[in-house]
């Protein structure tokens, strides 16, 4: 697989925000997502959530997508979905 790499540098970004553009989220996407997170000393590993009564906590690295739903927020793994009740802040984007 080839990566292109493109940074643009401009004063009006207030932080780093890396988009990764793929056909499939292959073992290679995996570990660059992984190896992205390691390196923002200010990211999340896991978020807890629910699912009815239960309790739930998840590894980011599990996580397929997140989505809102009537004003909630959900994590979706290939098992579950996960109510999430609180903001989620990912690579400085609030998901609220």
């Amino acid at each position: 697989m080839n990566i292109k790499v493109c940074t643009n540098i401009s004063n009006k970004f207030k932080e780093i925000e890396v988009l990764i553009n793929t056909p499939e989220r292959t073992n290679q996407v995996l570990a660059i997502e992984n190896e992205l997170l390691r390196l923002n000393s200010n990211s999340i590993e896991r978020i807890i959530g629910t699912q009815g009564n239960d309790v739930y906590i998840i590894n980011l690295s599990d996580i397929i997508t997140f989505y809102s739903e009537e004003k909630n927020n959900f994590a979706k793994t290939k098992e579950r979905s996960i109510q999430n009740k609180g903001k989620i802040i990912l690579f400085g984007r609030k998901f609220t």
